[in-house]
């Protein structure tokens, strides 16, 4: 029994060696045991896009209402918000996506933006900013763009009552 111990001690420790050399595909662990880096990655196109999304569907909605009013009915303006919807839940898709790569370890769901962009854009920046030390301005850039769609309904009142003649609410 004695003499098979060395010999079994001996081909283990050159399997585990050579098992350390072979990466199957390519496939390397990104972190050792132990430690964790903080991801440096903290905002993507893709969060700044549904970031921005609030302008992009008001600027959208005048311009069909100032040169296309004719096309521009309820079927319509539901169809722009479902497009707008899809869209934005892509682009969470694709963050999240981004951010795995770039080393979280939690990212938010996009799941959040069946409530509104504004709940996964919280839960996105809670989880960001608790992996990096970093929260990034997606969240302060979306409720600047509410608020500059909002302002602008207030400063340009025609474009209002041009969509809701539009759409035969008025």
């Amino acid at each position: 029994m004695p003499a098979a111990s060395p010999a079994r001690s001996g081909s283990s420790s050159e399997s585990s060696t050579a098992n350390q050399a072979y990466q199957p595909f390519g496939m390397v662990s990104r972190t050792k045991a132990g430690t964790v880096t903080k991801p440096t990655l903290v905002n993507t196109l893709s969060v700044w896009i549904i970031a921005i999304t609030p302008l992009l569907m008001a600027g959208v909605a005048v311009g069909v209402v100032s040169y296309l009013a004719e096309f521009y009915t309820l079927f319509m303006q539901g169809g722009l918000v479902v497009i707008f919807a899809v869209a934005t839940i892509a682009f969470a898709i694709r963050d999240q996506r981004e951010l795995s790569a770039a080393g979280h370890l939690r990212t938010a769901s996009p799941a959040w933006l069946l409530l509104t962009p504004l709940a996964y854009l919280i839960s996105r920046t809670v989880e960001v900013k608790r992996q990096s030390g970093y929260a990034g301005g997606a969240l302060l850039v979306w409720l600047l763009a509410v608020g500059a769609v909002v302002g602008a309904g207030f400063l340009f009142p025609e474009w209002i009552t041009k969509i809701a003649i539009a759409t035969g609410h008025f």
